[in-house]
């Protein structure tokens, strides 16, 4: 199995081969940091290629629970389907997130009863480090919410150390 996780920065595709017992090993971990369940949905949202995308699908899939798509990112879009489809996972990227707070407060308060996002447990946030000021943000604006920083490369390593000890 052949994944691509991002592209160098001469712009080529980077990919790893992984088995499927890596998959697995990934997709486990995912389950178990994540608490993943029955009553779990997982929001995924392009651009996202990711191997943490990729082991949530394989972790929502494996606990039972639930896969919400949105075709493209849009914030508006985005918090809707979180609002609508009670969503209690996703992975985004700080410039995502960031967008997340671009919406202004009465759409915020249209979208959210009392304006508040209840079902939302975890944000997994990759690519880059997210910025101590957005987190301040997203920790007040997401309150019930916990975020987790997830550098795929950093997990593939990992999980591939792992299996080869």
């Amino acid at each position: 199995m052949m994944l691509p996780i991002h592209c160098d920065v001469k712009g080529q595709l980077k990919g790893v081969k992984f088995s499927h017992l890596h998959v697995t090993i990934n997709a486990l971990e995912q389950m178990a940091v994540l608490k993943y369940n029955v009553k779990s949905r997982y929001l995924h949202s392009t651009p996202m290629s990711y191997l943490a995308d990729v082991a949530s699908t394989f972790g929502i899939t494996m606990a039972g629970g639930t896969h919400v798509f949105i075709s493209d990112f849009d914030a508006v879009n985005m918090l809707k389907a979180i609002s609508q489809y009670e969503v209690t996972h996703t992975f985004l990227n700080p410039k995502m997130i960031r967008s997340l707070f671009n919406v202004t407060t009465n759409t915020w308060k249209e979208i959210f009863v009392d304006g508040d996002c209840v079902s939302l447990r975890t944000i997994r946030h990759g690519d880059t480090p997210m910025p101590r000021d957005l987190l301040e943000i997203a920790t007040d604006r997401f309150a019930r919410c916990e975020f987790q920083t997830h550098l795929a490369w950093l997990v593939v390593l990992v999980q591939y150390t792992k299996c080869n000890v």
